[in-house]
């Protein structure tokens, strides 16, 4: 199974047709996996072990994609579904559709971990605020005392869910360097993902294509997380927002500026900027790598052209060469004796016909691509998809 980035036409028929509401389906459990294992992973982080956050984020990435990838192409992100229809490789239609399933995926998971882990943080805030009660009085600590730590608690449980599950910038950075930062992230991230699953570049086999995008991510979340939070996905913030908000005010009656337009918690930066890093990225790829892979493929194929048109016996050329293959137009490929002679096949003369026909040879997918293939100019009709064919 091969495929690029590249080969991925917009060739889904709209969004009525059964198979792209399985690719939607897809979508919506791709990002539900990877937005709840996600979040559980920065609850725990909370609550426990705080190396886990950015570790469990990656590992929730890899699931998801593995998961996905087969059936929709394991977008499971917004910015990446962007990243295809800005370079005009996935229909407006099938746009719409894959950014509706990963929204509801990202809605749901939310809603389900912030249930999960509501009680947990809940009582974590009640331990912790009676503790340091207990510490203020010497050892005595009253049942009222201990109630309004408990109604305390729950404001600060909603507050702490705040703090897990919606990307902060630091208090220190201003909006427009938190903006500037996610689009840095992500169009640095989409570069990668493009390069990674484009076979005329380095290509790496399918199955070590979801660990190494992982890596990915884990790398620009260490280094640009300080600044804007790293978000990447605004399928992981934005769900979160409103879940949470939900939740705040259920508890509180109100909620604390997630969607303000300004500050450490807007959220302008982790929902505007994925979608322009990721066109940006996208066009960077294709102006400064796509053009080059193109042009190098091109070059090669045009000197294996000369060279077939008489420099070089395609007999001796087929015994000398392991890397090279004949094909036809016709994709058949016939026995090379050209004598004449009684032809068993019924259809003798088509076949003879089809030997008197030129000869092209190309180069195998180990070395260059053919130009027969890449000047085919059909729509193949394949997932919108960086991952499998």
């Amino acid at each position: 199974m091969s495929s690029t980035y590249e080969d991925h036409s917009c060739s889904c028929s709209g969004i009525t047709s059964s198979r792209n509401w399985h690719m939607a389906m897809s979508e919506l459990l791709g990002t539900f996996l990877l937005v709840s294992l996600g979040l559980s992973a920065a609850a725990t982080a909370a609550l426990s072990a705080p190396a886990t956050a950015q570790l469990g984020s990656g590992l929730a990435l890899v699931v998801a994609l593995y998961v996905t990838m087969g059936a929709s192409g394991g977008h499971i992100n917004p910015a990446v579904s962007t990243a295809l229809f800005a370079v005009k490789r996935m229909s407006l239609a099938d746009f719409l559709l894959y950014q509706t399933a990963q929204y509801t995926g990202g809605l749901l998971a939310a809603a389900l971990v912030c249930c999960f882990f509501y009680p947990p943080l809940l009582d974590f805030e009640t331990a912790k605020i009676a503790s340091s009660a207990v510490a203020g009085n010497a050892g005595n600590i009253t049942e009222a005392a201990a109630n309004v730590a408990s109604t305390f608690a729950a404001h600060s449980a909603a507050e702490q869910m705040e703090a897990i599950y919606v990307t902060h910038a630091h208090q220190s950075v201003s909006l427009w360097r938190a903006l500037s930062s996610e689009v840095f992230a992500t169009g640095s991230f989409i570069l990668a993902v493009r390069g990674i699953t484009d076979n005329r570049n380095a290509g790496p086999p399918l199955y070590l294509q979801p660990p190494m995008i992982a890596a990915t991510v884990l790398a620009l979340t260490l280094c640009t997380a300080p600044l804007s939070g790293c978000s990447l996905n605004p399928a992981r913030d934005l769900p979160s927002r409103i879940v949470v908000a939900v939740f705040q005010l259920a508890v509180d009656g109100c909620t604390t500026g997630l969607f303000s337009l300004g500050g450490s918690s807007s959220f302008v930066a982790p929902l505007i900027g994925p979608y322009l890093g990721a066109a940006v990225g996208s066009w960077l790829y294709e102006l400064c790598i796509t053009r080059g892979l193109k042009a190098s493929l091109a070059a090669a194929n045009d000197q294996l052209q000369r060279e077939s048109d008489g420099k070089i016996d395609p007999k001796d050329d087929l015994e000398d060469s392991d890397d090279l293959k004949e094909t036809r137009p016709n994709g058949d490929s016939d026995n090379l004796d050209s004598s004449e002679g009684p032809d068993p096949n019924p259809n003798a003369a088509d076949s003879k016909r089809r030997r008197q026909q030129p000869r092209k040879r190309v180069a195998t997918k180990d070395t260059e691509l053919s130009l027969l293939e890449s000047s085919e100019g059909k729509s193949r009709d394949v997932s919108v998809s960086l991952y499998n064919a």
